[in-house]
């Protein structure tokens, strides 16, 4: 679901406010209830905190693939039947294997994704700091 401020710059489920001299938006969607964002920031917060939530767990995906990944691998009951579960990453390639850890080092060896990745990203979700 996309979200976007309106015309008149408010959509029902933002509080507005001023600090000092920045306007900004006190989002209250969860996780983040009560916390501020700068205007100029917000379709970025949007985005990043709140566009891909797994309705069934909660878990923030950072793209719409990792959220299908997740729907996938967390919640598909039928998903293990032919005893591949985890598909690559990367949304082009069509790689598919029998456990994370291949997952993973397909990944680095592939895709040059860096080793300090959060490759458990799938499985957690986005953590909140």
């Amino acid at each position: 679901m996309k979200r976007s401020i309106g015309a008149s710059g408010y959509d029902g489920r933002l509080d507005f406010t001023r600090k000092t001299a920045d306007v900004g938006v006190t989002c209250q969607e969860h996780p983040c209830v009560n916390v501020y964002v700068p205007i100029e920031l917000y379709q970025c917060h949007v985005q990043q905190y709140h566009d891909n939530r797994c309705v069934q767990c909660g878990k923030n995906l950072v793209t719409e693939n990792f959220l299908r990944l997740h729907l996938e691998e967390m919640h598909n009951p039928f998903n293990s039947g032919d005893g591949i579960r985890y598909r690559c990453f990367e949304e082009q390639c069509d790689e598919a294997f029998y456990s994370h850890q291949e997952r993973v080092s397909h990944a680095v060896k592939s895709h040059q994704y860096p080793e300090s990745f959060d490759f458990d990203i799938v499985q957690n979700g986005q953590l909140f700091s």
